[in-house]
């Protein structure tokens, strides 16, 4: 390890990093993976026709052939759906890479109170207690930002994959130490 208490990393977001930011932000985004919508609407939807059956007197072979029947189509409109919003998704991200500010120099650092994320027009500070976790995927040091939002920094950043892993754990340290600093602070409900 070169240096253990390494806290600022500066690397060029390229056009390949920013197509796979999107992927792995897609990919990893626990935003989407919190809704459970797709999974209780089929459950919904076959109570309501068990209690329409019902009330409407199908047989059972009329109930089985119904329910299959709007079963067929919540999955077709499902995957309508999913098609349709990465369909968009895709454009944004297409649209983005267009945009030359997108690209070029950041830097992230670890400052007294937060991050801050800067590029050659914009810097972003995020304080530590707003942070869930940091963890290294492929080959990403991934920096969650209140469960949804995501700051990834290619490992290439970082002089060898032992400073990676010490920025990463310096990092988790002082979310740490922010929210336990916060919870002392609070006054109790």
């Amino acid at each position: 390890m070169t240096d253990a208490r390494l806290t600022t990393v500066e690397f060029m977001l390229t056009r390949e990093d920013a197509g796979r930011y999107a992927a792995l932000y897609q990919r990893l985004n626990r935003g989407t993976a919190r809704n459970l919508s797709f999974a209780y609407a089929p459950v919904a939807l076959g109570l309501v026709l068990m209690l329409l059956a019902r009330i409407g007197g199908l047989s059972s072979r009329e109930f089985g052939a119904l329910l299959f029947t709007a079963f067929a189509a919540y999955l077709a409109g499902v995957l309508c759906y999913r098609h349709e919003v990465l369909a968009t998704y895709r454009e944004a991200v297409e649209r983005q890479l267009l945009n030359p500010r997108l690209l070029g120099r950041r830097t992230l650092s670890l400052e007294a109170n937060g991050i801050e994320f800067a590029s050659d027009t914009v810097a972003t500070s995020t304080a530590y207690v707003l942070l869930d976790e940091a963890e290294i995927t492929g080959d990403h040091l991934c920096i969650w930002i209140d469960g949804i939002d995501l700051v990834a920094v290619p490992l290439r950043a970082f002089p060898s994959r032992e400073d990676a892993d010490a920025f990463r754990a310096d990092l988790q340290a002082r979310v740490t130490a922010a929210r336990a600093a916060a919870a002392n602070a609070s006054p109790p409900a």
